[in-house]
C-alpha cells in the first residue's frame, strides 16, 4: 500500500516466510517472528502494519513502533 507490498516465499527447505516490499528502493524486508518456522503475509495498511500468521497464532507486524496500534 503506498509504494509498498507483502508477500511471502518458500525456501527450499518447504518454510514460508513472509516480507515487506518497498517498491520505491526495491527492498525486502524479511517478516520474522521468533519460534516460527512458517510465517505467512495476508495483508497491508496505509500505515505499513502487516497482517501475519504463523501455524499457531497472528500477528500485526509494524516498520516502526510508532505506526504500531496500541496493544
Amino acid at each position: 500500500d503506498l509504494g509498498h507490498a507483502t508477500g511471502q516465499w518458500v525456501d527450499r527447505q518447504g518454510h514460508t516466510h513472509a516480507f515487506f516490499y518497498d517498491i520505491a528502493t526495491a527492498t525486502f524486508t524479511d517478516i520474522h517472528v521468533k519460534g516460527a518456522s512458517d510465517v505467512f503475509a495476508y495483508g497491508i495498511n496505509n500505515n505499513d502494519n502487516v497482517v501475519v500468521g504463523t501455524p499457531d497464532a497472528a500477528y500485526v507486524w509494524c516498520q516502526t513502533r510508532e505506526t504500531c496500534p496500541a496493544r
